[in-house]
């Protein structure tokens, strides 16, 4: 793709990266550890052998880790991406042996087995036309409510088949997002340009958009697509900007509150809908502690709340420190807390395969885990050469990009990263307490450890920098293990 820059190629005659079968061949032998390592010279989650021994070493390491198995913290959902319509626009230009093979990467045994997919409640920036599921005035009671093609076509088709070729069904969980109600329940009555619900919460439009969640749950329901989980709303804060120019609905903190505790949560659990996951807010980390201090600290909303969803995008959260993160996974501890949208701007990449956008994704997964989040979804799964396609012109980069021929589709470095997390780091991993001393060549170095539910641990290491480093890990269930990471690459050790 121009420069050192490189992605996998994947065709009807070519099978990209080989098989990734082999990722599920991890050594069970005491003492032995497996490592995949994926770096910008060109090694994709290629497999390695190490040993751990007895004896102490005495030479001096750029990085040495302890495993403290006594200190643990949160549990993992997983991570995953979303079923944009524009991922299944791409998809569907695919030939079905293609559209085969790309499903399986993704949520497949011998792929990266996401566990966690979004799915849009109508349209979005990222849909080839602005929608809603009942587009029509004055609908209060949503009798013209109805899936759209959009629906049949480019989102249920691809869940149900990301179902079928999973290897932890149960494990795989969707979770639905509007990014607005429909128009005439808002102020502006636009599906854009910022706006509000009419009225006030308890009253007949809160009511309705309560009633088209329930609405868009039962008919996936019926399509056999079960969602687990639902947000608020996307991007709330966007409510007060009229020259925002795609699909938003703002809520205030309190509004979003009040909306949960009268509207939303009775009307799910009047519905049978009530063991559904409610996630808040959904939007960057600046206001994060004002919703969660405002919802979760009402009783009478928390009751209905299963926990707490927010975004990432590094050049605006970048400015924030992750502590904030910290303080909402230790002041509400039953509650989740869970990255629902980050990626990067296609026209800041000097090309599709850079390998600074690996270290982006992976730099800011490992730094939210070390604050308490329990996993990390990812945006549009595919979108085609030009980072579209959307009716709002957003352009965007994602881990896999369809050619313009539809013969092919490329698997960028933001793929590998992901499937680092995903692959390795399973759903009820626990987060295992590391001590980290470090040189000057040390530095610039992002490491996270979890002891998975099978008892093996799982220690991810993400050197950004342009040299060398080696490192030297002590589990004292294990021994001492000598580890040598080449320069910008990301090693997953795994032992039993």
């Amino acid at each position: 793709m121009g420069g050192d820059t490189h992605v996998c190629v994947c065709s009807e005659s070519e099978k990209c990266d080989g098989e990734l079968e082999h990722l599920n061949h991890v050594s069970k032998e005491h003492g032995k550890v497996t490592s995949f390592v994926s770096s910008k010279a060109g090694s994709r989650l290629a497999q390695h052998s190490h040993q751990f021994t007895q004896n102490k070493p005495s030479e001096h390491f750029n990085l040495e880790i302890d495993i403290n198995h006594g200190k643990k913290y949160q549990k993992i959902i997983g991570f995953g991406g979303a079923f944009t319509d524009s991922t299944g626009n791409q998809i569907g230009r695919l030939s079905r042996a293609l559209q085969g093979r790309l499903i399986n990467d993704y949520f497949g045994y011998d792929g990266i087995e996401y566990r966690l997919g979004r799915v849009t409640i109508g349209g979005s920036d990222f849909s080839t036309r602005e929608y809603s599921l009942d587009d029509h005035p004055h609908d209060e009671s949503l009798s013209t409510f109805a899936l759209q093609n959009e629906d049949y076509n480019y989102k249920m088709p691809f869940m149900r088949w990301a179902r079928e070729v999973t290897k932890h069904p149960n494990e795989l969980k969707f979770f639905g997002t509007a990014w607005s109600s429909p128009a005439w329940m808002k102020t502006n009555k636009q599906l854009n340009h910022g706006g509000f619900l009419r009225g006030h919460p308890g009253g007949k439009y809160y009511e309705s958009f309560a009633q088209y969640m329930v609405r868009f749950l039962q008919e996936y329901k019926k399509n056999n697509v079960s969602i687990w989980g639902l947000t608020i709303v996307n991007e709330p804060g966007f409510g007060n900007d009229p020259n925002f120019r795609y699909n938003c609905l703002g809520f205030t903190a309190q509004t979003q509150r009040d909306y949960i505790k009268l509207d939303l949560g009775p009307t799910l659990h009047k519905n049978g809908f009530g063991n559904v996951a409610v996630l808040h807010y959904d939007h960057n980390i600046d206001h994060l502690e004002e919703y969660a201090n405002t919802i979760l600290g009402d009783h009478d909303a928390a009751k209905y709340v299963a926990g707490t969803a927010y975004h990432w995008y590094e050049r605006y959260n970048n400015k924030y420190n992750r502590t904030i993160l910290r303080h909402i996974a230790e002041r509400y501890p039953d509650k989740i807390l869970l990255s629902t949208e980050g990626c990067l701007g296609y026209r800041r990449s000097t090309s599709l395969g850079d390998w600074n956008n690996f270290n982006e994704y992976a730099d800011d997964i490992v730094k939210v885990l070390n604050e308490g989040v329990q996993g990390w979804v990812d945006w549009n799964m595919v979108l085609d050469m030009n980072g579209g396609p959307s009716w709002a012109g957003t352009v965007v980069d994602a881990p896999i990009h369809v050619s313009d021929d539809a013969k092919e589709y490329y698997k960028l470095p933001l793929y590998y990263a992901m499937g680092h997390f995903s692959k390795f780091i399973v759903p009820n991993s626990v987060k295992t307490h590391i001590d980290v001393r470090r040189d000057g060549n040390g530095n610039n170095i992002e490491i996270v450890a979890f002891e998975r539910p099978d008892k093996s641990m799982v220690l991810t290491v993400l050197n950004k920098n342009n040299h060398k480093i080696n490192m030297k890990v002590h589990d004292p269930k294990r021994g001492y293990l000598v580890v040598n990471m080449a320069a910008n690459s990301m090693d997953s050790l795994i032992w039993y």
